[in-house]
């Protein structure tokens, strides 16, 4: 109904500029009264709405050609009785990348009061090309796509007639809420001074991470008259000056300035989650956390509503020798949810859960995200973390849902989901589509939604297909290495498919590991379970291949001498706890051996497991309850260790930002496993201490 009659359209110039191009639209409605009135909107790859100069709303849920998804919008407070005038902004991305993947420009919108439309996208509306923002195509990072760069004092194109864009509509109402977006918060200033530039010609993120810094005291620097805060270096041997802010801990949302300078004054903005340097770590290879805004003379105010920062920090470099401040800092964009505590009796695991939820809300806002800073990638072995900690800490399940289906519609031709929905990437982890089987199952544990299984079904047999059909004479299946696969399980060495792999990931011959195999085991036993809901006569085909499987898993991967198993059959001895917890885990060891298998992974004396994937240990070991002490004192030893050192939101690996040559995640939604095993293993069965 709402866009029966709206077309998507594009500027003219979107023709040429699809690549890391913005554009404007503009068209008046006029309404009869302001009662229940709303705006429909879809864009590629994203929108900011504003209506009579105030900003209504941005961000969409990034879909496909064919899923679409829009917005509505209540504009009860920003509309007025008689002529009201409409302002769309749009983000084309137009390329690849972990977060959305390249399509047709164009927007499509309504704005209907009560049943009455008022407003549709046509030809009529006027549009351009919006030549504030600079031609810049230089990366953040590969996974998030475009930094930016923005001159407050560009001469605007003339508005022209929009154009048809070549996109047929496929459009699906918003599956999740929208994120509350009004919350300004002002960064803590806790270092400034002065710079010099080191080289002009470097990227915006070196020069800032180059930039010679001298530092000043607050008094020495900025000066209060009148509620102003203003700087005068104009006597001082420097380039300008330089705001080092504080968000006061882990948090997300929209880049906002507010300054008034004398000139046109280049403004460069760093952003990130480290300190260690003594300065925001802005440049790590070809990471580039940082940002360009050319102000104009006058008042200033800018927000970036196109691409949302996880951060700590920002470095802001002014170069300009005086300036009246005004609010630096972010719009935070949070997603809105209901927590539900549980009570400890003991500090730090109450400590350890409180800093376990916030890292699952900072990586909660379209669908579930690794990591806010880094990446914000949907990745089904790190979601399904996510969701089951979510299942308790928010009881909620719109959002899982939404995540599991938009994955699923990424199924590629080989039977396996993309690494990065609904991103594209150029290459792909196989263990974490056989993880996904598990996730719908999990979902529907804990939510009888069994209208989601029906959904889903024929995508989940195409999956754990895709798999059975390489299973060869030995009943295993080798490892992928007939494409760009990545056989990833976790950051060690032996599990992270670093072992002499050259970057197609193809190798020469048949590899086995144990760790596919046992994953691919779990799927289908989550998939007979799944049988026995929507098509039981199903079941005990699936459960058959998976007892075979495991046969052939005990028999080709257990080390005589050791009684403990190998990674890879090519191994001369055990090596990892987690490919030992994946056997139990996937129920291929024989009963008899079980309790020693436990017993052994509780000793570490292999590699031991990392953070995201202790859940499988935890729950391998958790077959006998007799060890839940030994998991809860090995979560105030590892989580506890971090929580001493400061953090806020759970990291990506132990070792924190030194992590990946110092670009490790500080906020990682896989790393909150300690929501799981109290909720579970404590709450539910009444053993809180």
């Amino acid at each position: 109904m709402y866009f029966n009659n709206a077309e998507w359209i594009v500027a003219p110039d979107a023709v040429s500029y699809h690549k890391d191009s913005y554009f404007e639209y503009t068209a008046v409605f006029e309404l009869e009264s302001t009662e229940n009135v709303k705006c429909y909107v879809s864009a590629y790859s994203d929108y900011a709405l504003y209506i009579n100069g105030k900003f209504v709303d941005a961000g969409i849920f990034d879909g496909y050609e064919n899923y679409q998804v829009y917005d509505t919008l209540d504009l009860a407070n920003f509309v007025r009785k008689g002529i009201n005038t409409f302002y769309l902004g749009e983000y084309s991305m137009g390329a690849n990348t972990s977060t959305v993947r390249d399509q047709k420009p164009g927007v499509i919108f309504s704005i209907f009061e009560n049943d009455k439309e008022v407003l549709v996208s046509n030809t009529k509306v006027k549009g351009r090309r919006n030549v504030h923002y600079l031609k810049n195509e230089e990366l953040i990072t590969g996974q998030l796509g475009f930094n930016f760069e923005y001159d407050a004092n560009a001469k605007e194109l003339p508005l022209t007639d929009t154009i048809l864009a070549n996109k047929e509509k496929h459009l699906f109402p918003r599956p999740v809420k929208k994120l509350i977006n009004d919350s300004k918060v002002t960064g803590e200033l806790i270092s400034q001074g002065v710079y010099k530039e080191y080289d002009e010609s470097l990227t915006k993120a070196e020069r800032i991470y180059k930039a010679y810094l001298s530092h000043k005291t607050y008094e020495e620097l900025i000066k209060e008259k009148e509620s102003r805060k203003y700087y005068d270096v104009r006597n001082e041997n420097c380039d300008g000056v330089y705001l080092l802010y504080s968000t006061s801990g882990e948090a997300c949302g929209f880049l906002n300035i507010e300054i008034e300078v004398d000139t046109e004054t280049e403004i460069l903005i760093g952003y990130g989650e480290h300190l260690e340097d003594l300065r925001v770590r802005s440049k790590m290879g070809t990471r580039n956390f940082a940002f360009k805004y050319i102000a104009k003379p006058g008042k200033n105010k800018f927000m970036h509503p196109y691409s949302r920062l996880g951060l700590k920090y920002l470095q802001v470099h002014i170069k300009a020798k005086n300036a009246v401040l005004g609010d630096i800092g972010i719009i935070k964009t949070d997603y809105p949810l209901t927590d539900y505590k549980i009570d400890f009796n003991d500090k730090l695991r109450s400590k350890i859960w409180d800093v376990s939820v916030k890292t699952l809300k900072m990586c909660m806002h379209e669908h579930y995200e690794d990591c806010p800073w880094r990446e914000q990638a949907l990745y089904a072995m790190d979601s399904r973390v996510q969701i089951l900690c979510g299942y308790y800490a928010f009881k909620e399940y719109e959002f899982p849902r939404a995540s599991l289906s938009l994955m699923l519609k990424s199924l590629r031709e080989d039977g396996l989901l993309e690494l990065c929905p609904p991103g594209i990437v150029n290459v792909n982890i196989p263990a974490f589509t056989a993880v996904y089987v598990r996730e719908v199952w999990e979902y529907y544990k804990y939510t009888g939604d069994k209208d989601f299984l029906f959904e889903v079904f024929d995508g989940l047999k195409t999956i754990v297909k895709a798999f059975t059909d390489r299973i060869d004479e030995t009943g295993l299946i080798p490892l992928l290495t007939d494409g760009p696969y990545w056989n990833f399980y976790e950051w060690v060495d032996g599990l992270d498919d670093n072992e002499g792999l050259d970057d197609t990931r193809r190798l020469e011959g048949k590899i086995y590991d144990s760790p596919i195999n046992a994953f691919v085991s779990d799927a289908l036993y989550c998939l007979s379970e799944i049988c026995k809901v929507i098509a039981p006569d199903e079941a005990e085909t699936y459960l058959d291949i998976k007892t075979k499987l495991n046969i052939a898993l005990h028999k080709n991967f257990l080390h005589d001498e050791t009684n403990l198993y190998l990674t890879k059959t090519t191994h001369n001895k055990p090596m990892h706890n987690l490919s030992n917890a994946l056997m139990l885990f996937c129920g291929a060891v024989p009963e008899e051996n079980k309790a020693y298998l436990r017993e052994k992974i509780m000793e570490e004396k292999l590699t031991p497991t990392t953070l995201s994937m202790y859940i499988y240990v935890f729950d391998a070991l958790m077959e006998d309850e007799k060890n839940l002490n030994w998991i809860l004192n090995k979560i105030d030893e590892v989580w506890g260790n971090m929580v001493t050192r400061g953090a806020d939101t759970f990291f990506e690996v132990q070792s924190g930002a030194v992590a990946f040559d110092n670009a490790g995640s500080l906020c990682h939604g896989w790393s909150a496993v300690p929501v799981y095993v109290y909720a579970k293993y404590l709450a539910e069965k009444g053993l809180m201490p």
